[in-house]
């Protein structure tokens, strides 16, 4: 076999990866195939019709199951960061728009949600940080410790 074809693919290959590693230590936000994996694929964009009145919207009777996010207010929750790339989001989502860093230090958390994404529960917190208010997930790196407060 000649070295030809391992020297396209390391061509190929290595670029791409390094521009994906990149672009995650940069803080960039998920790459475009991350919806088209975990959202259920590209499709025509739903056209709004028309929106029933309050009088034709049933009742539930029972209880409801919650099929999105969780909120919790917390009081008393500090979170203390220690990573240099805490990036803070619009909302609770990876592919939120980022607005800003959160720098090392301790952080009061106004409120707390749990978001499931790519078949994970994840909690996020919201904090104001240099003076803008915006989420931040307890991925295990961001947030280095939690007051006994925190869920």
């Amino acid at each position: 076999m000649s070295k030809d074809g391992d020297s396209i693919l390391s061509k190929i290959l290595v670029p791409v990866i390094v521009a994906v590693l990149i672009a995650i230590v940069a803080g960039g936000t998920a790459p475009w195939w991350i919806k088209i994996l975990f959202d259920g694929g590209i499709g025509p964009t739903p056209t709004p019709g028309p929106v029933p009145s309050a009088s034709s919207v049933p009742t539930p009777t029972g209880a409801v199951p919650s099929t999105g996010p969780t909120s919790e207010p917390v009081g008393g929750c500090v979170i203390e960061i220690n990573y240099p790339f805490a990036r803070l989001r619009e909302r609770p989502a990876h592919d939120s728009t980022q607005i800003g860093d959160a720098p090392k230090g301790s952080y009061e958390a106004s409120n707390t949600e749990v978001v499931d994404w790519a078949g994970l529960s994840q909690r996020w917190f919201e904090i104001t940080a240099l003076g803008r208010t915006g989420w931040l997930v307890d991925d295990g790196i961001q947030i280095d410790s939690k007051s006994a407060d925190c869920p």
